[in-house]
């Protein structure tokens, strides 16, 4: 197996031509297939009593992580932060204007040499919108920061959503809570210019998702924008 990339033009530099590469065709490896790669070493368990110790496992890690701790194994080490702007050093932590996240390290066991990764240039294989530069126009930020009641201006392929559709369009992601923009002042394959919704919490850290369908095909296609936004304050 190897890494395919595929390369897009990069927006955010002034350099002609200057390209960034977007992993494609990921395959995607579930916990039943590291059971088996694990039993295919010659282990004497079984796969269920191995997928019982990863179960566990997990539960065990949650617990650590939901009484505030951090993980540190030789397989990975989870840190939680808070991300959010605490306004005095009086405040205190808000769950409306703040959140916890988990930054995952791999560990000394999962020491992978990248060297050895086979990379493969292709075409891109999976028709999908893209976002590829956002434009916060009221704090003059690319790629930073999200206004309320603001404009923000989104670049990319194939990102004309059909708005009458509520499960399709450009959605402000927050933690497991969507929302989705309704105004709309541009709205073709190569930009869309949209007010960020109000509701949005000051503080909050926040990601993009585009999701659409193309004509003749049901299929919902779907693309996160794996950047991190910080909401402004009022």
């Amino acid at each position: 197996m190897t890494l395919k990339i595929a390369l897009f033009e990069n927006h955010l530099t002034p350099v002609e031509d200057d390209c960034f590469a977007i992993v494609q065709d990921k395959e995607i490896v579930t916990q039943e297939d590291l059971i088996k790669t694990m039993t295919g070493r010659g282990l004497s368990l079984t796969d269920t009593e191995i997928g019982r110790v990863m179960n566990e496992q997990a539960h065990a890690i949650r617990e650590s992580l939901l009484d505030g701790k951090a993980i540190e194994m030789p397989l990975m080490t989870i840190t939680p932060v808070v991300k959010g702007t605490f306004t005095n050093n009086d405040d205190v932590y808000d769950p409306e204007r703040h959140t916890i996240e988990f930054k995952v390290k791999l560990g000394d066991s999962l020491d992978v040499d990248v060297s050895q990764i086979p990379v493969v240039k292709v075409k891109p294989t999976t028709k999908t919108p893209m976002i590829l530069i956002a434009e916060d126009r009221f704090s003059d930020t690319i790629n930073q920061t999200l206004t309320p009641n603001g404009t923000l201006v989104v670049q990319g392929e194939d990102l004309k959503v059909n708005t009458d559709a509520d499960d399709e369009g450009l959605f402000f992601k927050i933690n497991n809570a969507d929302t989705r923009a309704e105004r709309y002042h541009n709205n073709t394959d190569s930009k869309l210019e949209v007010k960020v919704p109000a509701s949005l919490p000051a503080g909050a850290t926040c990601n993009l998702e585009i999701r659409k369908r193309y004509k003749g095909n049901k299929k919902l296609f779907v693309f996160t924008y794996n950047i991190d936004f910080v909401v402004a304050g009022a």
